[in-house]
């Protein structure tokens, strides 16, 4: 396949996606349809496919859902006063500022397994080196399934509020932790010194409620974008393998819930992984704006990416023509966090509007005719100057 032919077929995969599946929601029907596809694509370019099923939460909402009902529970119960009273609500409290920061930095909760989970399944395939034994991996991913579309998200304002309500809910469990001890020291606190923190939790709470009842995003550019991408590069790289550079093609599941589906490949491959250096490229979001790179990212602990990566996103920048690329600061978690946290190297690629705006995040309105080839076309080949030159 020509190289300029990377950004029509990566639209026409996606095209595909939209037109004959419609939105993917995390462990549903239509997710599996998704996977069905790249597997039937992949047998397509001769490759040998493995799925892989595994199980999954159905929302990212509801444990922070659960979190806060907790947090506002060890509020009630700590003004009604009483010595058990009182230790029951710190407890209650300090066990919800735990789960919430576990489950905002991609770690696990007994959560996972109170709340209803469901299948999923990964899908992959692998493109063994042009010549010789390989000496090293990459792995090129997009996870299939698509977000729900909050009322809070369908529009940019809105969207800034969201990280700003993100950000008063984990402000209010602290301060709560830091009332309730004083409380324990000097008994008595004026009752309204609790109205912060409960309004900033009950604006959480209304927030989650109303996302877990939200519809599935048509899931164009969020990730349609990836899923089209990384067949146009399987299309291509199973006629002309890199040499000494074993290809993984990966297509994940529930992504859009907590990573799930990048956490049970990395379990159940991590002996494979870790016998050669093997670097990640995470596509997220390539199909409307200007090429980027995400340097770090997180919600409330901020973690930053492979240094090795980062220079040589910055060294095809300069000197690919066409291929200028920008550094992103990401407010919110992917794939690559999950990645980087087990020790391997790391980088997403997507794109952006101005304003470092990521286009029609978790919308309705991200839909097929909003992905511009050309921006695909950008992504692709800059993951695979990137990759031959690992």
């Amino acid at each position: 396949m020509n190289n300029d032919s990377f950004g029509q077929r990566a639209y026409e995969h996606a095209r595909w996606l939209l037109e004959n599946i419609g939105a993917r929601g995390s462990t549903t029907p239509q997710e599996k349809a998704a996977a069905d596809y790249v597997k039937e694509q992949l047998i397509a370019l001769g490759l040998a496919p493995q799925v892989e099923p595994f199980c999954s939460p159905t929302s990212a909402w509801r444990p922070f859902a659960v979190i806060t009902g907790l947090s506002l529970l060890g509020k009630w119960l700590f003004i009604r006063g009483g010595s058990r009273s009182r230790l029951a609500g710190l407890g209650a409290n300090l066990l919800a500022s735990f789960w919430a920061i576990r489950e905002i930095d991609l770690e696990d909760t007994p959560l996972r397994w109170l709340l209803p989970n469901g299948p999923s399944r990964n899908v992959w395939a692998r493109i063994p080196p042009a010549y010789g034994t390989a000496r090293k991996r990459v792995v090129l991913l997009g996870h299939l399934d698509t977000h729900r579309s909050p009322w809070i998200f369908q529009t940019e304002a809105r969207t800034r509020w969201f990280h700003r309500i993100v950000q008063a809910g984990f402000a209010s469990l602290g301060l709560s932790l830091v009332l309730m001890v004083v409380g324990l020291i000097y008994r008595r606190l004026p009752k309204w010194l609790w109205i912060p923190p409960i309004l900033a939790e009950l604006a959480s709470l209304a927030l989650d409620l109303d996302a877990d009842r939200s519809p599935y995003s048509p899931g164009a550019n969020d990730n349609a974008s990836a899923v089209g991408s990384v067949l146009a590069l399987a299309e291509h790289l199973a006629a002309h393998p890199l040499p000494e550079t074993e290809v993984w093609v990966l297509f994940t599941g529930c992504e859009e819930v907590g990573c799930y589906g990048m956490r049970a490949f990395l379990a159940q491959h991590e002996t494979e992984l870790k016998a050669l250096p093997t670097y990640f490229f995470d596509f997220e979001m390539t199909g409307v704006g200007d090429l980027a790179y995400v340097v770090d990212e997180g919600l409330l602990i901020r973690h930053t990416y492979s240094p090795v990566l980062r220079r040589l996103a910055e060294e095809v920048s300069r000197e690919a023509p066409g291929l200028q690329a920008r550094p992103q600061h990401a407010g919110a978690y992917g794939e690559s966090l999950v990645i980087h946290k087990a020790g391997y190297h790391t980088i997403t690629v997507n794109s952006l509007l101005p304003g470092n705006k990521a286009a029609y995040w978790h919308q309705m309105a991200d839909t097929i005719d909003k992905l511009d080839p050309q921006a695909l076309d950008r992504g692709c080949r800059f993951v695979l100057e990137m990759a031959k030159r690992v």
